[in-house]
Protein backbone atom coordinates (compact mmCIF):
# COMPACT_ATOMS: atom_id res chain seq x y z
CA UNK A 1 0.00 0.00 0.00
CA UNK A 2 1.42 3.77 -0.91
CA UNK A 3 -0.40 6.89 0.17
CA UNK A 4 -1.94 8.57 -2.53
CA UNK A 5 0.30 11.25 -4.21
CA UNK A 6 2.89 11.08 -1.72
CA UNK A 7 6.14 12.24 -3.76
CA UNK A 8 4.26 15.52 -4.73
CA UNK A 9 3.20 16.86 -1.47
CA UNK A 10 6.09 15.56 1.05
CA UNK A 11 9.60 15.52 -0.43
CA UNK A 12 12.56 15.76 1.67
CA UNK A 13 16.26 15.74 0.80
CA UNK A 14 16.43 13.21 3.33
CA UNK A 15 14.61 10.43 4.41
CA UNK A 16 12.81 10.26 7.94
CA UNK A 17 12.09 13.55 8.53
CA UNK A 18 11.60 14.61 12.22
CA UNK A 19 7.75 16.19 10.84
CA UNK A 20 5.83 16.01 7.80
CA UNK A 21 3.82 18.78 5.72
CA UNK A 22 -0.13 19.06 5.73
CA UNK A 23 -1.36 21.24 3.52
CA UNK A 24 -4.20 24.21 3.72
CA UNK A 25 -5.77 22.27 0.83
CA UNK A 26 -7.25 20.09 3.29
CA UNK A 27 -9.93 22.18 4.82
CA UNK A 28 -10.97 22.27 1.17
CA UNK A 29 -11.75 18.35 0.85
CA UNK A 30 -15.13 16.95 1.49
CA UNK A 31 -12.71 13.36 1.67
CA UNK A 32 -11.56 15.01 5.08
CA UNK A 33 -14.55 16.56 7.02
CA UNK A 34 -16.65 13.15 6.26
CA UNK A 35 -13.99 11.03 8.19
CA UNK A 36 -14.56 10.32 11.73
CA UNK A 37 -12.27 11.24 14.52
CA UNK A 38 -10.26 7.60 14.96
CA UNK A 39 -9.81 7.32 11.23
CA UNK A 40 -8.98 10.78 10.82
CA UNK A 41 -6.36 10.24 13.55
CA UNK A 42 -5.28 6.95 11.75
CA UNK A 43 -4.54 9.17 8.50
CA UNK A 44 -1.82 11.60 10.27
CA UNK A 45 -0.14 8.51 12.03
CA UNK A 46 0.48 6.57 8.62
CA UNK A 47 1.66 9.89 6.55
CA UNK A 48 3.97 9.94 9.66
CA UNK A 49 4.94 5.96 9.01
CA UNK A 50 5.32 6.68 5.29
CA UNK A 51 7.94 9.18 6.19
CA UNK A 52 9.94 6.69 7.52
CA UNK A 53 10.59 4.49 3.98
CA UNK A 54 13.85 4.99 2.40
CA UNK A 55 12.41 6.06 -1.01
CA UNK A 56 9.75 8.68 -1.84
CA UNK A 57 6.70 6.81 -2.46
CA UNK A 58 5.06 6.91 0.50
CA UNK A 59 5.10 3.19 1.08
CA UNK A 60 3.38 1.70 4.00
CA UNK A 61 4.22 -1.78 5.83
CA UNK A 62 1.59 -4.42 5.51
CA UNK A 63 -1.35 -4.57 8.31
CA UNK A 64 -0.29 -6.80 10.60
CA UNK A 65 2.89 -4.53 10.76
CA UNK A 66 0.64 -1.59 10.81
CA UNK A 67 -1.34 -3.00 13.75
CA UNK A 68 1.32 -3.67 15.90
CA UNK A 69 2.53 -0.13 15.26
CA UNK A 70 -0.77 1.73 16.22
CA UNK A 71 -0.83 -0.46 19.12
CA UNK A 72 -4.74 -1.90 17.92
CA UNK A 73 -5.78 -5.39 15.80
CA UNK A 74 -5.63 -5.84 12.09
CA UNK A 75 -9.71 -5.84 12.16
CA UNK A 76 -9.13 -2.05 13.07
CA UNK A 77 -6.43 -1.58 10.58
CA UNK A 78 -9.15 -3.10 8.18
CA UNK A 79 -11.96 -0.79 9.10
CA UNK A 80 -9.59 2.02 8.98
CA UNK A 81 -8.02 1.91 5.69
CA UNK A 82 -11.38 1.29 3.94
CA UNK A 83 -12.21 4.62 5.29
CA UNK A 84 -9.08 6.26 4.03
CA UNK A 85 -9.42 5.03 -0.22
CA UNK A 86 -9.09 8.86 -0.65
CA UNK A 87 -5.78 9.14 0.29
CA UNK A 88 -4.49 4.91 -0.18
CA UNK A 89 -3.69 3.59 -2.83
CA UNK A 90 -3.47 -0.66 -3.40
CA UNK A 91 -1.54 -2.94 -4.87
CA UNK A 92 -2.90 -6.30 -6.00
CA UNK A 93 -0.93 -8.11 -3.32
CA UNK A 94 -1.83 -6.28 -0.69
CA UNK A 95 -2.73 -8.01 2.60
CA UNK A 96 -6.28 -5.71 2.57
CA UNK A 97 -7.03 -7.08 -1.12
CA UNK A 98 -6.68 -10.47 0.48
CA UNK A 99 -8.56 -10.44 3.65
CA UNK A 100 -11.45 -8.31 2.19
CA UNK A 101 -11.93 -10.15 -1.19
CA UNK A 102 -12.00 -7.26 -3.00
CA UNK A 103 -9.21 -5.12 -4.61
CA UNK A 104 -11.85 -2.04 -4.54
CA UNK A 105 -12.55 -1.21 -0.69
CA UNK A 106 -16.13 -0.58 -0.06
CA UNK A 107 -17.36 -0.27 3.29
CA UNK A 108 -20.17 -2.82 4.64
CA UNK A 109 -23.05 -0.43 5.01
CA UNK A 110 -22.69 0.44 1.37
CA UNK A 111 -22.94 -3.00 0.32
CA UNK A 112 -25.67 -3.23 2.56
CA UNK A 113 -27.95 -0.59 1.42
CA UNK A 114 -27.20 -1.65 -2.24
CA UNK A 115 -28.56 -5.19 -1.48
CA UNK A 116 -31.39 -3.78 0.49
CA UNK A 117 -32.30 -1.68 -2.63
CA UNK A 118 -32.00 -4.55 -5.12
CA UNK A 119 -33.96 -6.56 -2.63
CA UNK A 120 -36.96 -3.92 -2.57
CA UNK A 121 -36.54 -4.03 -6.31
CA UNK A 122 -37.46 -7.32 -6.81
CA UNK A 123 -40.41 -7.92 -4.59
CA UNK A 124 -42.91 -10.11 -6.28
CA UNK A 125 -46.01 -7.77 -6.97
CA UNK A 126 -49.32 -9.06 -4.62
CA UNK A 127 -52.19 -10.04 -7.01
CA UNK A 128 -55.45 -8.91 -4.96
CA UNK A 129 -58.85 -11.10 -6.20
CA UNK A 130 -61.34 -9.01 -8.60
CA UNK A 131 -64.06 -8.38 -5.35
CA UNK A 132 -61.72 -6.89 -3.51
CA UNK A 133 -60.21 -4.91 -6.06
CA UNK A 134 -63.76 -3.61 -6.72
CA UNK A 135 -63.81 -2.59 -3.35
CA UNK A 136 -60.89 -0.98 -2.80
CA UNK A 137 -61.26 0.78 -5.81
CA UNK A 138 -65.12 2.51 -4.55
CA UNK A 139 -63.99 2.97 -1.04
CA UNK A 140 -64.20 6.80 -0.38
CA UNK A 141 -61.49 8.52 1.74
CA UNK A 142 -57.43 7.50 2.07
CA UNK A 143 -58.24 3.92 1.83
CA UNK A 144 -54.66 2.78 3.88
CA UNK A 145 -52.55 -0.16 3.89
CA UNK A 146 -54.00 -2.20 1.06
CA UNK A 147 -52.35 -5.41 2.37
CA UNK A 148 -53.61 -4.78 5.69
CA UNK A 149 -56.62 -4.45 4.55
CA UNK A 150 -57.18 -7.41 2.39
CA UNK A 151 -56.13 -9.59 5.72
CA UNK A 152 -58.75 -8.00 7.81
CA UNK A 153 -60.88 -8.77 4.52
CA UNK A 154 -60.12 -12.26 4.19
CA UNK A 155 -61.16 -12.91 8.02
CA UNK A 156 -64.30 -10.86 7.10
CA UNK A 157 -67.79 -12.95 8.16
CA UNK A 158 -69.27 -10.61 4.93
CA UNK A 159 -68.02 -10.37 1.63
CA UNK A 160 -68.15 -7.87 -1.04
CA UNK A 161 -71.63 -7.96 -1.66
CA UNK A 162 -72.85 -6.55 1.28
CA UNK A 163 -69.69 -4.19 2.47
CA UNK A 164 -70.30 -1.96 -1.13
CA UNK A 165 -74.35 -1.51 -0.24
CA UNK A 166 -73.07 -0.37 3.22
CA UNK A 167 -70.84 1.81 2.04
CA UNK A 168 -72.91 3.65 -0.53
CA UNK A 169 -75.67 4.17 2.32
CA UNK A 170 -73.10 5.50 4.17
CA UNK A 171 -72.28 7.64 1.94
CA UNK A 172 -75.45 8.96 1.03
CA UNK A 173 -75.96 9.59 4.91
CA UNK A 174 -72.89 11.75 4.61
CA UNK A 175 -73.83 13.54 1.79
CA UNK A 176 -76.99 15.11 3.39
CA UNK A 177 -75.23 15.68 6.87
CA UNK A 178 -73.06 17.75 4.81
CA UNK A 179 -76.02 19.20 2.87
CA UNK A 180 -77.53 20.12 5.39
CA UNK A 181 -74.90 21.73 7.43
CA UNK A 182 -74.31 18.76 9.34
CA UNK A 183 -70.81 17.30 10.94
CA UNK A 184 -69.91 14.47 8.71
CA UNK A 185 -67.07 12.45 10.02
CA UNK A 186 -64.31 10.95 7.95
CA UNK A 187 -63.80 7.90 6.56
CA UNK A 188 -61.41 5.54 8.75
CA UNK A 189 -58.62 3.66 6.92
CA UNK A 190 -60.69 0.20 4.97
CA UNK A 191 -58.91 -2.05 7.35
CA UNK A 192 -59.94 -0.67 9.84
CA UNK A 193 -63.66 -0.07 8.76
CA UNK A 194 -63.36 -3.69 8.06
CA UNK A 195 -61.77 -4.99 11.20
CA UNK A 196 -64.73 -3.21 12.88
CA UNK A 197 -67.23 -4.50 11.25
CA UNK A 198 -68.50 -0.73 10.26
CA UNK A 199 -70.97 -2.05 8.04
CA UNK A 200 -73.10 -2.46 11.45
CA UNK A 201 -73.16 1.49 12.00
CA UNK A 202 -76.18 2.86 12.97
CA UNK A 203 -76.28 5.48 10.07
CA UNK A 204 -76.20 3.05 7.27
CA UNK A 205 -79.70 2.13 9.11
CA UNK A 206 -80.54 5.84 9.25
CA UNK A 207 -80.28 6.64 5.68
CA UNK A 208 -83.62 4.87 5.06
CA UNK A 209 -85.63 7.24 7.51
CA UNK A 210 -83.75 10.31 6.25
CA UNK A 211 -84.63 9.72 2.69
CA UNK A 212 -88.32 9.48 3.38
CA UNK A 213 -90.53 12.32 2.59
CA UNK A 214 -90.91 15.32 4.65
CA UNK A 215 -93.94 16.15 6.04
CA UNK A 216 -95.56 19.81 5.71
CA UNK A 217 -96.53 21.43 9.00
CA UNK A 218 -98.91 24.70 8.87
CA UNK A 219 -100.68 26.24 12.07
CA UNK A 220 -104.12 26.90 12.08
CA UNK A 221 -106.50 28.88 14.39
CA UNK A 222 -109.94 28.68 14.90
CA UNK A 223 -112.24 31.11 16.52
CA UNK A 224 -111.97 31.35 20.25
CA UNK A 225 -109.31 29.01 19.84
CA UNK A 226 -105.23 28.84 20.62
CA UNK A 227 -103.46 27.95 16.86
CA UNK A 228 -102.68 24.57 16.72
CA UNK A 229 -100.34 22.19 14.25
CA UNK A 230 -101.79 20.17 11.39
CA UNK A 231 -99.96 18.15 9.48
CA UNK A 232 -100.54 16.83 6.06
CA UNK A 233 -98.25 14.89 3.39
CA UNK A 234 -97.65 17.49 0.76
CA UNK A 235 -98.25 21.25 0.77
CA UNK A 236 -100.66 20.81 -2.23
CA UNK A 237 -102.85 18.47 0.00
CA UNK A 238 -102.34 21.14 2.95
CA UNK A 239 -104.03 23.48 0.63
CA UNK A 240 -106.77 21.68 -1.02
CA UNK A 241 -108.19 20.49 2.45
CA UNK A 242 -108.05 23.47 4.58
CA UNK A 243 -109.28 25.74 1.73
CA UNK A 244 -112.29 23.23 1.60
CA UNK A 245 -113.09 23.30 5.19
CA UNK A 246 -113.06 27.01 4.84
CA UNK A 247 -109.67 28.17 6.39
CA UNK A 248 -108.05 31.02 4.85
CA UNK A 249 -104.14 31.24 4.34
CA UNK A 250 -103.27 34.73 5.88
CA UNK A 251 -98.98 33.65 5.78
CA UNK A 252 -98.33 32.89 9.08
CA UNK A 253 -101.16 30.57 9.77
CA UNK A 254 -104.51 29.58 8.50
CA UNK A 255 -108.11 30.94 10.31
CA UNK A 256 -110.94 30.13 10.15
CA UNK A 257 -113.34 32.46 7.70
Amino acid sequence: MKIKNWSQFQHYKNRKPPWIKVYRDILDDPEWHELNGASAKVLIMLWLIASESDNSTGEIPAIKTLAFRLRTTEQEINDHIIQLSHWIKYDASDLLAERLHDAIPETERETDKRQRRNSVGSKKKITYPDDFEALWKMYPGTAGSKKDAFKEYKKAEIGVEEMIPAIEKQIAFKNQQKKSGEFASSWPHLCRWISKERWNDKLSLEVEASQKPQLFTVMVRDPGKSPSQRTFKTEAEAISTLTAEGYLNTGAEWRKK
